[in-house]
């Protein structure tokens, strides 16, 4: 289940870099290493997979025999500091771990289209609360969604944890004023839900 996690999560991160313009996504795991180690190598090695470039094509010649100028990578890849650029729409991506509420305020600031959390179970239950409704929920609704409208995706995304307290354990409880099943996405008593949904 982990590794379809990382899967999905590096797919939904390359759509979203790849089709919006000019927005910020993030992602966080309880460290750097981790974060690392879940999901920018997995995004990097999908780049590769789906031909996304992150060095410049080979040159070619266009006949005339003048080579012409090799083409623009697709992406760049900080890798010190886990941040990938889309060149073509000049959106970012950005990793980090978040090991406590220093970390944390380091996303404060930014709409973002999406932002994942990787593991959130694994997380200290009052670090996940500070990171969700203190430093990314507040911005959320201003970054732009895919069909154009505004509003940002919040993605929350774990094993099982050991501890059934906080934010995580709420938003994916059955019968939590916080959670909704996404099998019941269409039901009445959902109109207008505006939270989070477990799948």
């Amino acid at each position: 289940a982990a590794r379809r996690l990382a899967d999905e999560l590096a797919a939904r991160e390359l759509i979203r870099i790849t089709s919006l313009r000019g927005q910020r996504l993030g992602y966080a795991a309880t460290s750097a290493d981790q974060a690392r180690d879940l999901n920018w190598d997995k995004i990097k090695s999908s780049c590769e997979a789906y031909e996304i470039r992150s060095t410049p094509g080979a040159a070619w010649s266009s006949g005339s025999g003048k080579k012409a100028k090799a083409a623009d990578p697709d992406v760049s890849f900080l890798d010190t500091k886990m941040i990938m650029t889309c060149h073509r729409t000049g959106s970012v991506l950005r990793l980090r771990g978040v090991e406590d509420k220093r970390d944390a305020e380091k996303f404060r600031g930014f709409p973002m289209a999406e932002f994942d959390i990787d593991e959130a179970g694994s997380f200290p239950p009052e670090l996940l609360e500070y990171l969700v409704d203190q430093c990314v929920a507040p911005r959320l609704g201003e970054a732009m969604a895919l069909d154009g409208s505004r509003g940002g995706c919040l993605l929350l995304g774990s094993t099982p944890p050991s501890q059934l307290r906080g934010l995580f354990f709420e938003v994916t409880r059955d019968g939590s004023a916080r959670h909704r099943p996404y099998s019941k996405r269409d039901a009445e008593e959902y109109a207008n839900w505006r939270g989070f949904s477990s799948h």
